[in-house]
């Protein structure tokens, strides 16, 4: 099993936002959990949104809704490239091995569709 942990920094809240509310500062990574027909994919949900709570490299964290069956967009702002680099593999990892990976989606920077 594979930790996300960073350096000595105390670890990020994720923020929630409104749906039409957009972060204050450039994310460094987003990862968007979209829905095919049926809801987002809650376990990979909730595994990305603890170990983004727990990993150190992760300053802030910014999450808002953007549809009808639980879609939103998680916004990390990170510590450094490195912290962003190793977070967006991790995560595009831990997708890939999903039964549905088209669900969550994983982008350096700010997403292209939010």
């Amino acid at each position: 099993m594979l930790c996300l942990v960073g350096g000595a920094a105390s670890a990020a809240t994720i923020e929630s936002l409104g749906a039409a509310e957009r972060p204050p500062e450039v994310c460094a990574l987003t990862v968007d959990f979209g829905s095919v027909c049926c809801g987002v994919d809650r376990a990979m949900h909730e595994r990305v949104n603890r170990a983004v709570i727990a990993d150190k490299g992760v300053k802030r964290a910014y999450s808002w809704p953007w549809g009808e069956e639980g879609e939103s967009t998680l916004c990390l702002v990170t510590r450094s490239k490195a912290d962003t680099d190793r977070l967006v593999a991790q995560l595009r990892t831990w997708a890939k091995v999903r039964p549905n990976p088209i669900l969550t989606q994983v982008w350096p920077g700010p997403t292209p569709h939010h």
